[in-house]
Order: structure tokens, then C-alpha cells, then sequence
């Protein structure tokens, strides 16, 4: 009787570790379990100074952090933008080298999976 209880937590510990495993390896979050983590695009020009426009966006929708890397490499690939996601806030801080309206980055929030609630212009900053 003794063996079989040995046996039995033997292969309990044995597909955990191959659970924990995968999971590691692969990645795992919100948006899909053995999901590879999202890989954050570079911007093809990270200045700040070279963009005039700063807008202040908040996004339904993220919950993890390939969310925030989902909407920004949404405004990444643009090639015209840099945007950092402040997750805990649902926030975007986007910069832009063109002027943009709440519909152009609604479409650009749309696309990635998620909802623009608010948009705001700040100032616009002088390069």
C-alpha cells in the first residue's frame, strides 16, 4: 500500500514540474495560456525631441503585460510615434511627430485589440 502512495505523489510532483516548466519556458499570462511573452518593438527614431506632439490616452482592455506591449508597438510600428503604457493606470503617454486626432488613435487602439476611452492633448512641445 506504501508503494502506491509513493507512486502516486512521484507522478503528482512529476506533472507539476512539467506544468511549472512549460510554463516558464513558454510564458504564460491573461491573454492565453503557453503564450510566448510579446516582444517589444523598437522605435525607428527614440528620440523624445524629435516629436511635437504629446498626448495622454487611457485604454480598456489590458490586463497583463503583453497588453501594454501590444498597444505599444501598435504605436511603435507607425514609425511616426514612441508610447509607454503605464499598465497599473491603464494609461498611454504617446508622442507623435504628426498631429493626431481621438479617432486616428482610436483606430490605432482598435487594431491592437482594445478600446480608447479617453484621449487628451497636451501641450504641444516645441523641437
Amino acid at each position: 500500500m506504501n508503494i502506491i502512495v509513493i507512486l502516486a505523489a512521484a507522478a503528482v510532483v512529476a506533472v507539476l514540474f512539467i506544468l511549472m516548466r512549460n510554463k516558464v519556458t513558454k510564458g504564460s499570462s491573461c491573454c492565453g495560456e503557453h503564450e510566448s511573452p510579446v516582444e517589444r518593438i523598437r522605435a525607428d527614431d527614440p528620440d523624445p525631441a524629435h516629436y511635437p506632439y504629446h498626448y495622454r490616452l487611457f485604454v480598456e482592455g489590458m490586463v497583463c503585460a503583453n497588453c501594454a506591449k501590444r498597444v505599444e508597438n501598435a504605436f511603435l510600428g507607425t514609425g511616426e510615434m514612441l508610447a509607454n503604457v503605464d499598465l497599473g493606470r491603464k494609461e498611454v503617454d504617446l508622442l507623435s511627430k504628426r498631429e493626431l486626432d481621438r479617432r486616428g488613435a482610436a483606430g490605432i487602439v482598435d487594431r491592437a485589440g482594445y478600446t480608447l476611452t479617453e484621449f487628451e492633448s497636451l501641450n504641444r512641445r516645441e523641437i
